[in-house]
Order: structure tokens, then C-alpha cells, then sequence
């Protein structure tokens, strides 16, 4: 009996101990209130999806924007970017609004991939970036590479890291192969180096004023816009010559300000390195849709429209450029030059306009001079092996310079197909790789050597 009473026991003291445990609130905190991201930034032709969050699946959401030229939203709060500017995006939940600021921005673009070898650095730009947000960069193999906060990639050892530019919620990679570096290979920038501060504003350099204009385009139907920047201590009693600098696929007539340009030319002048020049940065998408970063940048339209800029070029820019500065004539007095695709234009229209030019340059130039096909595109070509040449009354007194970064994986080997035309075709030109890829540096590189060659007797290939 006793034993039954003890079990008895048990079994009670159990139950309420279990009664208790189950009994006792356990306190979780106050039901967190619903949010919405309070900004965003997204590139045009892009979209996102905006949550509210702390609701549940179930809560009705009614999605609104105030400016939807700008960007749309759907019922289910996919936002659509439709054009640079800014919109409001509301989502109404019960009576209650939340609201997100979407600023929609032009798209951006990063080279997808470089080669650098070790122990050497080359800065890596993500184009049309905006100006008052921060690019957050960083590498995911800092064993192999380095990025710095302004880009800059140091190589440290073989192997292949990836560097991230991160703007907001929008990332771009670029791939970088590190290889050993090379003990003998050709080093044809030996002899087109630069000095150690050849872009860097000075205090005690005077630099030229740089001028926004508007003119009217024949060739397109509309006013277009470009960018002069006049030499220092500029006078209409003077008549000084003209270089036009042609920009890159994505880009506008601002790319070559980026690029340090004024900066570069301003201390040539200074240090005598180059002559007193007036350079003139257009614009060289001709057609209505002239803004940069489209929608087709890597389809063949936007390609034909840098072809149609001969036209523009020939037609308008230098009409306005002659009849409101005062300029010098005559092709020993003009010059063009350009960067990727802007190189390849500037190939195209010198080669074709030899009684305009005595001197043409082409930094990296893309493909296209020649018939090909890449990237879903395939084009005729501007020139057959043959035809791009120097015409026998202008062989020896006109500069063709072609430069090629030795890392360039985004136009490869094409710059160099066009050096070895021009060499079967025994036309006299200057052609170098130098060290680095498709960047600032070899960009700038290109123009040191462009600028310090033009408008000079110093049409030779070093030696």
C-alpha cells in the first residue's frame, strides 16, 4: 500500500511540474512594425523587387509610384527602371504608407576580365559611376590580388581572383588572371613612357578654360552637345590647331575629362611637350538617341551610329569648330585620336578623310576596322586588309599611331591585326603595347604619345 501511495506521488509531482512548465508565458518582445527599404539606386532597363517586411504573406499590399516615367512598380512590388531621374515608390498597407526613393541612374559598365602580371598594378574604372555615391571595392582572393578604395589591382601572385565595384545594391566582376611576370617579352613602350606626374593638376600650371556647346547636327536632326577645352591663355589673335579626342562605346563627350585630358595637355604645354592645341571632345554617337550608356551599347546599331559620326564630323563639328574659334587649317594642323571604340573611329575616319588628317591615333581600338564576328554581332568591316593604307601622296607626312595594352582582353589582338596591315601594306606607322589592359593608364599613355607627336616632324617609330 505504501508503495502505491509513494508511486501515487510520483506521478502527481510529475503532472505539475509538466502543468507548470506548459503554464509559465515566455515573453518574445513586441511585434516588430512593418518596413520598406527607405532608398534604392537602379540602373535604367534594369528592375528590382521592394518587400515590405514584418507582414505576413497573406497582408494585402497596394504598390504605387509617383513619377512613372521614371520607374514602374507592379502589384506585386517589381519596380522597372525607365529613365534617369527619381520616383517615389509607395507601398499602402491599411490606410498606412511606406515609402522607398528609387533613383534611376545610366547603366554602368566594369572590363569583365584582365590579365596583369605579378608585382604590377593597373586601375580598373566602373564607367558612368555616379559622382556623389561611394564604389565600394573589394577582392575575393586578396592572396592573389589587391584592390584598393579607388580601384587600383595589385597583382601579388599567379592564380585568379575576382574584384568586385559595388554601388548600392548593383555589383560588377571583373576577372583577374595573374600571371608570372614575363622576362623577355616585347617591350615596345621603352620608348613611349611617361613622366611620373604627366597627369596630375598642378598649382603652378595654368590650364584652359573647357567649354560646354550646343550645335545643330545635319546628320542626326537635333542639337548635340560637345566639350572644347582651349589652351591656356587662349586669344582670338592667335590661330592655334585642333585635335578631336573620340570617346568609348559607352561613353559621351565627358569620357576624355575623366580621362584627365585638359590635365595632361595643360602640362605638355607647360613643360613644351606639346604644342599650344585646342581639343575638341564631341559626341561621336550620331544619331537621336545620343545619350551615353544605351540600351543597345553592345548591339550593332549603336556601332553604325560611331560610323555615322564621319558624317556628323565632316558636315557640322568642324564647320562650328572653324567658324567660332580661331583655328589653324590644313591637315598638318588637325588631328584625331580616340580610345576603343572612339579609337577604331578615329582609324576609320582619318584613314577615309587622309586629305583632313596628318595625324591619326588609335588607342586599344576595337574591332570592326576589318570584317568580324564576336559577341553576337558580325560587321563587314570599314576596310579590307588591302584598303587601309596610307595613300602614296600623304605616306610621308602623316602619323598613324596605334597603341594596345599587353593585358587588353576586351579587344584582344585586334589593334595589332591593324598594325599588320599596315605593315604588309608598307604604309610607315608607330605601334607599341604597353603594359597594363583596357584602362585609364594605357588611355592616358596613348594620349601623352598621341599629343607629344602632333603637329610636329616627329612622324617616326622610335629606335
Amino acid at each position: 500500500m505504501n508503495k502505491l501511495k509513494k508511486a501515487l506521488m510520483v506521478v502527481i509531482s510529475f503532472a505539475l511540474a509538466v502543468t507548470l512548465v506548459v503554464c509559465i508565458p515566455v515573453y518574445t518582445g513586441a511585434a516588430k512594425k512593418p518596413s520598406l527599404t527607405k532608398s534604392i539606386m537602379l540602373e535604367k532597363g534594369n528592375a528590382t523587387e521592394l518587400k515590405v517586411k514584418n507582414i505576413s504573406e497573406k497582408t494585402k499590399v497596394k504598390w504605387s509610384s509617383d513619377n512613372k516615367a521614371v520607374a514602374t512598380v507592379s502589384g506585386k512590388g517589381k519596380v522597372t527602371a525607365k529613365s534617369m531621374g527619381i520616383a517615389e515608390i509607395t507601398a499602402e498597407i491599411s490606410g498606412k504608407k511606406y515609402t522607398c526613393t528609387v533613383k534611376v541612374i545610366q547603366k554602368m559598365f566594369l572590363t569583365k576580365k584582365i590579365q596583369i602580371e605579378t608585382g604590377d598594378s593597373t586601375k580598373l574604372i566602373l564607367k558612368n559611376a555616379p559622382k556623389d555615391v561611394r564604389v565600394k571595392w573589394s577582392c575575393d582572393d586578396v592572396v592573389i590580388a589587391d584592390v584598393s578604395s579607388d580601384g587600383t589591382v595589385t597583382a601579388k601572385m599567379e592564380g585568379t581572383a575576382r574584384v568586385t565595384a559595388s554601388v548600392s545594391r548593383i555589383k560588377y566582376t571583373c576577372k583577374v588572371n595573374v600571371v608570372k611576370k614575363s622576362l623577355g617579352s616585347y617591350d615596345g613602350d621603352i620608348y613611349y613612357t611617361t613622366p611620373a606626374d604627366y597627369r596630375t593638376k598642378r598649382t603652378d600650371v595654368t590650364y584652359g578654360e573647357v567649354k560646354t556647346m550646343q550645335y545643330y547636327s545635319t546628320t542626326t536632326e537635333k542639337e548635340r552637345r560637345l566639350k572644347v577645352v582651349l589652351p591656356p591663355g587662349y586669344t582670338e589673335e592667335k590661330k592655334y590647331p585642333v585635335m578631336y579626342l573620340l570617346h568609348g562605346l559607352g561613353q559621351d563627350d565627358t569620357d576624355w575629362l575623366n580621362a584627365n585630358a585638359p590635365v595632361i595637355i595643360g602640362n605638355m604645354i607647360h613643360a613644351g611637350t606639346a604644342k599650344e592645341m585646342i581639343l575638341v571632345l564631341p559626341n561621336c554617337r550620331a544619331r537621336a538617341n545620343d545619350a551615353a550608356g544605351p540600351a543597345d551599347v553592345f548591339a550593332l546599331s549603336n556601332y553604325q551610329a560611331f560610323d555615322n559620326f564621319i558624317n556628323d564630323l565632316r558636315d557640322n563639328v568642324m564647320p562650328f569648330i572653324k567658324e567660332n574659334f580661331s583655328i589653324m587649317e590644313g591637315r598638318e594642323n588637325t588631328a584625331i585620336g580616340g580610345f576603343s571604340m572612339g579609337g577604331r573611329t578615329a582609324l576609320y575616319i582619318g584613314m577615309s578623310m587622309q586629305e583632313s588628317f596628318g595625324y591619326i591615333g588609335g588607342g586599344c581600338p576595337a574591332p570592326g576596322i576589318f570584317a568580324y564576328t564576336g559577341n553576337g554581332v558580325t560587321e563587314p568591316g570599314l576596310f579590307t586588309q588591302e584598303t587601309f593604307c596610307l595613300k602614296p601622296e600623304y605616306a610621308e607626312n602623316t602619323l598613324v599611331l596605334i597603341v594596345a595594352g599587353k593585358s587588353d582582353n576586351m579587344v584582344g589582338n585586334y589593334p595589332e591585326s591593324y598594325h599588320n596591315a599596315l605593315e604588309a601594306n608598307h604604309s610607315r606607322h608607330i605601334w607599341y603595347k604597353y603594359s597594363g589592359g583596357h584602362d585609364l593608364n594605357v588611355m592616358d599613355n596613348f594620349l601623352y604619345n598621341f599629343a607629344t607627336r602632333a603637329f610636329t616632324d616627329n612622324i617616326q617609330p622610335a629606335k
